[in-house]
């Protein structure tokens, strides 16, 4: 009792070993890529940490110039610094998006989730 192999049965195996050797690749490829997004947002997080401390810096160096008596430049370059840091460090504390936090209107004021915009106290 022999067995044969015939033509169709390569063809068989040939299709399965292609399908096979695809399907491999696009995991390969999807876990390099993972890793690849991984790595980058680890050098993006380090990038902004010393680009904060770098701002921190010139912010110091601005303060000891309005200290000596510059003004005008120096006063608004640190304002908006002190502004940049700001956003930027409430922008940190949820770094996942957000939904847009529905409105409430009280007595005539437009108010948002934990605190009020604009409040007028009468």
């Amino acid at each position: 009792m022999g067995m044969t192999i015939g033509t169709d049965t390569v063809v068989m195996l040939a299709e399965l070993l292609s399908a096979l050797g695809v399907i491999g690749g696009v995991v390969l490829w999807l876990f390099k890529f993972v890793q690849r997004s991984r790595r980058q947002a680890e050098e993006l997080k380090s990038i902004r940490k010393e680009q904060t401390l770098i701002c921190y810096g010139l912010l110091a160096c601005l303060k000891g110039l309005k200290e000596q008596g510059c003004n005008g430049p120096v006063t608004e370059a640190m304002n908006r610094l002190e502004e940049h840091l700001n956003q930027a460090a409430h922008d940190e504390e949820g770094s996942f998006p957000r939904l847009p936090e529905k409105r409430r209107r009280l007595d005539g004021v437009y108010t948002r989730g934990r605190g009020c915009d604009r409040m007028e106290l009468s």
